[in-house]
C-alpha cells in the first residue's frame, strides 16, 4: 500500500504494534500534485524500512502517534510477592525476562492495594503472609489475575482444613485432631502464617493455636513433591529429605517419580485448585500419607526454573 506513491493521500493514520504496520484509512485516490506524490512516495519507503527494522527487533512493541514513538521491551508484566534474592525464583524471573515478561518483586510483608497493582498482568504470592493474602483477595475483587489464588492459599494455610480437603480427595493422612491426641504426637501450628516448625511430643498439652497428628514411624525419611501444572501435563519432582522431626540437617536427594507419586500430585492440584504445590509425604510400611501441603513451595533442589517459568507464562497468557 505504501508503494502507491502516485496517489493523493488526503488522510493517513498509521499504527504499529508487534512489528506490524497497518493503514487504517486511505481515501481520495485522485490526480494530484507531482511534488506531493513524490514526498508521499519517499515517506512510504521510509515506513517500509522502519517496519522491517521493527520486525527484526521483535519482541519490542512500538506504539506511535504520527510523530511520537514509545517502545517497551516487555509484552507482559508479573508481580511476585516474595524476595528477589530467592535461590529459585530469582532465576525464574531471569528466565521470564528472557521471554519478554517483566518481573517485579514486591514485599509480601506489606499490603499492596489494587491501585498499586493495576500495571501488572498477574500477581504471584511466593511467601505465605497475612498482608500477602489480603493483597490477593483485594486484587481478585478488582479483576487482577492471581497465580495460585486467594482460595488456594486459604485452603493450604489452615492445617485442619487442608487435611479435610485431602481426605475428600481420597488421599491418606495421619490421624489428626484439634483437641489433642494421646501418645506419640506431631504438634503443628494451626496455620502456616504462624511460622512455627512442627515438633514431636508424647502426650502434649493442647491449646487452640495448634493441630495434633499421630506420629508414624517412617525411618526418618520424608518425600517432598514439587508439582507444577502446565497446559498439557502436570510435572512432579520428588526429593527425599531427612525428617525435620528427627534430624537437624536437610540433606536432599532427587528420586524417581513413580506412578503413585504422580497420581498424588495430580489429585492435590485438583483438590486445591492450584497451579503449583509443595507436598510432603511419608511412606511407611502401612502406606503413603500426605503430611503437609504448601501453596508457596521453595522448589529447592529441583532444577525446575524453566518449568516454573512455563507455568507462570502460561498463566499470564491464559488470563490475558
Amino acid at each position: 500500500s505504501f508503494l502507491m506513491g502516485w496517489a493523493n493521500y488526503n488522510f493517513l493514520r498509521y499504527r504499529f504494534k508487534s512489528g506490524s504496520c497497518q493503514i487504517i484509512s486511505l481515501i481520495d485516490l485522485g490526480e494530484s500534485d507531482r511534488g506531493l506524490d513524490r514526498k508521499m512516495f519517499f515517506i512510504g519507503i521510509i515506513l517500509i524500512l522502519w517496519n522491517l527494522a521493527v520486525g527484526m527487533l521483535k519482541p519490542y512493541i512500538i506504539r506511535t502517534s504520527f510523530l511520537f514513538f514509545v517502545s517497551n521491551k516487555y509484552v507482559m508484566e508479573l508481580g511476585i510477592l516474595g524476595p528477589e534474592d530467592h535461590d529459585v525464583f530469582g532465576q525464574v524471573a531471569d528466565v521470564l525476562e528472557d521471554r519478554d515478561v517483566s518481573v517485579d518483586f514486591l514485599s509480601p510483608e506489606t499490603y499492596h492495594s489494587p491501585d498499586d497493582l493495576e500495571a501488572y498482568d498477574g500477581i504471584f504470592l511466593k511467601k505465605s503472609r497475612k498482608p500477602g493474602f489480603q493483597t490477593l483477595r483485594d486484587a481478585e475483587r478488582e479483576g487482577i489475575p492471581t497465580f495460585n489464588g486467594f482460595r488456594t492459599h486459604m485452603k493450604t494455610n489452615h492445617n485442619p482444613g487442608s487435611y479435610w480437603h485431602l481426605e475428600q480427595e481420597g488421599l491418606e493422612v495421619p490421624e489428626g485432631s484439634s483437641e489433642g491426641l494421646e501418645g506419640d504426637t506431631v504438634v503443628k501450628p494451626r496455620t502456616e502464617t504462624m511460622r512455627e516448625e512442627p515438633w514431636r511430643e508424647y502426650g502434649p498439652k493442647t491449646d487452640i493455636n495448634h493441630f495434633y497428628q499421630r506420629f508414624i514411624e517412617n525411618g526418618g525419611i520424608d518425600y517432598k513433591l514439587y508439582v507444577t501444572d502446565l497446559p498439557d501435563k502436570t510435572t512432579v519432582r520428588a526429593i527425599s529429605a531427612d525428617s525435620k522431626l528427627l534430624y537437624d540437617q536437610d540433606d536432599r536427594t532427587p528420586v524417581e517419580t513413580d506412578a503413585e507419586i504422580q497420581e498424588i500430585g495430580e489429585r492435590c492440584i485438583k483438590a486445591f485448585d492450584a497451579r503449583i504445590l509443595g507436598i510432603d509425604l511419608i511412606r511407611p510400611d502401612s502406606g503413603t500419607y500426605v503430611v503437609d501441603i504448601n501453596a508457596a513451595p521453595s522448589y529447592r533442589g529441583t532444577d525446575d526454573e524453566a518449568v516454573l517459568a512455563d507455568s507462570l507464562e502460561a498463566f499470564l497468557y491464559d488470563e490475558f
